[in-house]
């Protein structure tokens, strides 16, 4: 592609979005999810996952995100014995797409591969998004993700860097 020409995007932007209280969008999650979920960052009763929808509007025409950086940083209420165990050992994170459902390759433990593990053990969780996930942010304008139950979220943050045709 010897002839190939690279033309510079018209209207670059960026954006932070941070996760300030829950937001959901409740297609995204299932009905589990959705009856038994907290209701603030930093909850500290075990037994409840954490549900969130960040949403993105585009502040011009024909915009698309090019690059998404998911970061998570969460803290177990309680400790965790195994990766199969009732406690905070057997906590997942995940990116949904609709009902509840993980986008691959987004959906991981949240702890290990360190057992056990106290109350209070701090985690970040950083993830490029990438293929289906990042398609449907720029179809749905939407990137919801869960956190399983024994497990409470401090902060999140979704970076976006992309592209618009227009102003």
């Amino acid at each position: 592609m010897a002839n190939e020409v690279v033309v510079p995007c018209p209207a670059p932007f960026s954006a932070t979005i941070e996760a300030t209280t829950p937001h959901i969008v409740a297609a995204d999650f299932n009905a589990a999810q959705l009856a038994n979920h907290q209701e603030a960052l930093g909850y500290t009763v075990a037994n409840k996952g954490y549900a969130h929808t960040f949403e993105w509007k585009p502040n011009a025409p024909c915009c698309q995100v090019t690059k998404a950086t998911l970061v998570v940083k969460m803290k177990s209420i309680e400790g965790g014995t195994s990766a199969t165990s009732s406690d905070a050992g057997n906590d997942i994170i995940a990116v949904l797409g609709s009902g509840g459902v993980a986008i691959a390759p987004y959906h991981e433990p949240v702890y290990g591969p360190k057992f056990p593990f106290p109350a209070g053990t701090l985690v970040t969780k950083t993830w490029d998004i990438q293929g289906a996930a990042l398609s449907k942010l720029n179809t749905a304008h939407t990137l919801s993700f869960y956190v399983q139950d024994d497990t409470t979220v401090l902060s999140a943050t979704l970076q976006l860097t992309g592209c618009c045709l227009g102003k």
